[in-house]
């Protein structure tokens, strides 16, 4: 009975590959990763990277073992994350084995291996919000001299993330005592947002108000920050 096999016979189904030519693929991430259709937890490390091939369904592991040649050394006691991938096919065929890194996002990116009409998109996710959340935090706790704009560009990260609404707001007022247009009304616009999201329909108002009156100060009637302060004041919840 003929075997199945992948990439014109030289990998069969079901058996374990190496992933590559010679020594075994190895893969760094310099953070902690999720990994694989289900969000697999992968700590930041160097792993060494095997598949097995199969029809329907291929399986991806990431091993801690990192000195081994092919698979010679490969103990299935060392892997850290183990999981399905379907197979896609290629419209042109690709000519040697390839990893590749595409579809990169702020927070997630797809490491694909593909050769000849087959293709192994495997997900990464990184948690970048926390990580800036935290780094955002400690420069604003640090004592140096910090922009208006800074105060700003802190406040809308914690406020679009739903993170620390009551920080957030402390970093708007803080800014507001030497903000400038257009930063002021930038500031009074996500002040009264926030206040909105906390519940004060009263506060949202006021401050969609003076952000309002100072957008159309500087820049005229119907601008954008008007329309936006208006659907505030129209609707403060």
């Amino acid at each position: 009975m003929r075997r199945h096999t992948v990439f014109g016979g030289i990998v069969p189904f079901s058996d374990v590959w190496r992933t590559g030519d010679n020594a075994s693929t190895k893969i760094t991430f310099s953070t902690p990763v999720q990994i694989g259709p289900e969000a697999t937890q992968l700590p930041a490390g160097t792993y060494e990277l095997f598949t097995i091939p199969d029809e329907k369904a291929w399986t991806v592991i990431f091993n801690k073992g990192v000195g081994g040649w092919g698979k010679d050394n490969y103990d299935p006691k060392l892997d850290v994350a183990r999981f399905k991938v379907a197979p896609g096919k290629l419209t042109e065929a690709v000519e040697t084995f390839t990893i590749d890194v595409n579809e990169i996002q702020d927070d997630s990116a797809t490491i694909n291996l593909s050769w000849a009409r087959v293709r192994i998109p495997v997900k990464v996710q990184v948690d970048v919000v926390n990580e800036l959340l935290a780094r955002i935090q400690v420069s604003m706790d640090s004592p140096a001299t910090k922009r208006p704009a800074t105060y700003l560009q802190a406040a809308n990260f914690f406020f679009d993330h739903s993170k620390d609404l009551a920080r957030a707001l402390g970093w708007v007022n803080v800014g507001l005592v030497s903000a400038q247009p257009p930063v002021s009304y930038q500031l009074l616009y996500l002040k009264a947002r926030i206040l909105a999201k906390q519940g004060d329909p009263a506060g949202a108002i006021q401050a969609a108000q003076q952000s309002q009156a100072q957008a159309i100060q500087v820049e005229g009637p119907g601008t954008q920050y008007y329309k936006l302060n208006q659907e505030i004041i129209a609707n403060p919840r």
